[in-house]
C-alpha cells in the first residue's frame, strides 16, 4: 500500500498551471529585453556603416577636387601668355549661394533638410593625358630643324607610347608639343598601330609666344629626334556643381542630390559641358561651399574675414562683402603681409590667380542615405546625419605667373 501511494505522488508531480504562466512572463520579460538590446545594437551598426560611407564618399570627391584645382590654370600650349578669355566665362570662377530643393514632403523630417546650399565651382586648364611618348623620327635618328618661316602643314610623326591602351587615347583635336623645344602642333589624323602612333598635323608649329612659326624667328626651330612629347585636349573647363539624380531603378521619382563634375571646350560666351565627360563624384551631398584666401593662417581675424564667401548669403561672388570684395581687401592689405605688387581682381585681370598665391578651402558635406530618430536632437522625427569634410591648399599653378 505505501509502495502504490508513494508511485502515485510521483506520477503527478510537475509544474502547476499558475508556475507555468509565472515562468511564461519572465520568459516573456527577458525576451523583450534581448529584442531591445538587438534592436539598439542594430541600429548602432547601421548608423556607423551610414557614417563610415558617407566619410568615405567625402574623401574621394576631396581626392578629384584636389587634383582638378591643382590643374586649375594649367595653360600648357603656351607657357608665357594665357589664353583669350572673356569676362562672361573668366578661367576661374565661384557662383556662391545655389538652391536646390528637394522635394521632401515627410514631415517628420526638419525642413532645414529639404534644401541642399552649394556653390558652382567652374576652371579651366589644358588637359594632358597622363602619360609621355617619345619622337621616332622617320630619317634614321636625325635631329629635325623647323626653319624659320617654313609653312610645315600636314606634317607627319610617328610617337612610341608605353602600350596600345595610351595608343588608342590620342584622337584628332588634340595637340602634339616637344618638351625639348615646346613646338605645339595641331593634331588633324590619327593612325595607331600597337604603341606606335602616327600623328599627322593640321598646321606648321606654335611657338612658346602663341603664334606659328615666321620668318622673324630664329634661324632654326627643332627637336631632338626621340624628343619626348606630350599630348593634350586643350581648352578644357570644369565645372562642379550639385544636381538631383535618379539611381533607385525601383522609384524613378526618388531623386537624390550628388556632386557632379562637368568637362567640355571653353567658349567666350560661356560653359558647355559634354554629357559624354559628365561624372558623378558624391551622392547624398547636403553642401559643397569654396571659399579663397590670401592669409589662410591668421588666427587673429573671424573665419568671414580669412574666408571670402563664409557664411555670406551673396549669390554672386562680385556683391559687397562676397568673395571678390573679401579677397580684394586683402590684396589691399597685402603690403602688411610683406607682399607687395598684386592688382585687384577685375574683369581686366581675368588671370589673378595666376599672379597670386590665393589658398583654395572646400567644404563638402555628405549626409547618410537614411533619417533616423537617432540623429534627431528634438524628442520626436528624424534627421539625416551630416559629415564634412573640408579640402584646403594652394592650387599648384596659382601664383605662377606668367612673365
Amino acid at each position: 500500500m505505501a509502495h502504490e501511494s508513494t508511485h502515485n505522488r510521483l506520477n503527478s508531480s510537475g509544474f502547476s498551471l499558475v508556475e507555468l504562466m509565472v515562468a511564461l512572463v519572465f520568459i516573456s520579460l527577458l525576451m523583450a529585453g534581448m529584442a531591445n538590446v538587438f534592436k539598439s545594437s542594430l541600429n548602432t551598426f547601421y548608423a556607423s556603416g551610414e557614417t563610415l560611407s558617407s566619410h568615405r564618399r567625402n574623401l574621394m570627391a576631396g581626392e578629384m577636387l584636389y587634383d582638378d584645382l591643382n590643374s586649375a590654370g594649367m595653360y600648357l600650349v603656351d607657357l608665357m601668355s594665357p589664353p583669350s578669355f572673356s569676362a562672361t566665362n573668366p578661367p576661374f570662377s565661384i557662383t556662391p549661394n545655389q538652391t536646390l530643393n528637394l522635394g521632401i514632403t515627410d514631415p517628420n523630417i526638419p525642413v532645414a533638410q529639404n534644401t541642399v546650399n552649394y556653390d558652382i565651382l567652374t576652371l579651366y586648364l589644358d588637359q594632358s593625358l597622363p602619360f609621355e611618348g617619345i619622337n621616332q623620327d622617320p630619317t634614321a635618328g636625325a635631329d629635325e630643324d623647323l626653319l624659320a618661316g617654313t609653312v610645315q602643314t600636314n606634317k607627319v610623326f610617328t610617337i612610341k607610347l608605353k602600350d596600345a591602351n595610351q595608343a588608342a587615347q590620342v584622337k584628332p583635336g588634340m595637340k602634339l608639343i616637344f618638351k625639348d623645344s615646346f613646338h605645339a602642333y595641331d593634331i588633324g589624323t590619327v593612325t595607331a598601330a600597337g604603341n606606335l602612333v602616327t600623328i599627322t598635323t593640321v598646321d606648321k608649329p606654335q611657338l612658346a609666344s602663341g603664334t606659328p612659326t615666321s620668318s622673324g624667328d630664329a634661324a632654326t626651330q627643332g627637336h631632338r629626334a626621340t624628343a619626348p612629347v606630350v599630348i593634350v585636349t586643350p581648352s578644357q573647363q570644369v565645372r562642379y556643381t550639385v544636381q538631383l539624380k535618379s539611381w533607385d531603378p525601383s522609384d524613378p521619382t526618388k531623386q537624390i542630390p550628388c556632386l557632379v563634375r562637368q568637362q567640355g571646350t571653353y567658349t567666350t560666351t560661356g560653359f558647355v559641358p559634354d554629357p559624354a565627360l559628365e561624372s558623378v563624384i558624391a551622392e547624398n551631398v547636403s553642401g559643397f561651399k569654396v571659399y579663397l584666401s590670401m592669409d589662410p593662417s591668421n588666427t587673429v581675424k573671424t573665419q568671414a574675414e580669412v574666408w571670402g564667401g563664409y557664411q555670406n548669403a551673396a549669390t554672386d561672388w562680385a556683391a559687397p562683402g562676397g568673395i571678390l570684395s573679401v579677397l580684394n581687401g586683402q590684396i589691399s592689405d597685402a603690403g602688411g603681409l610683406g607682399r607687395t605688387g598684386f592688382k585687384l581682381i577685375s574683369d581686366a585681370n581675368l588671370n589673378w590667380f595666376r599672379d597670386i598665391p590665393v589658398a583654395v578651402r572646400v567644404d563638402i558635406t555628405t549626409r547618410t542615405s537614411t533619417a533616423r530618430t537617432e540623429y534627431q536632437s528634438a524628442a520626436t522625427g528624424r534627421a539625416y546625419r551630416d559629415t564634412t569634410q573640408t579640402l584646403v591648399l594652394v592650387p599648384r599653378h596659382f601664383g605662377l605667373t606668367l612673365n
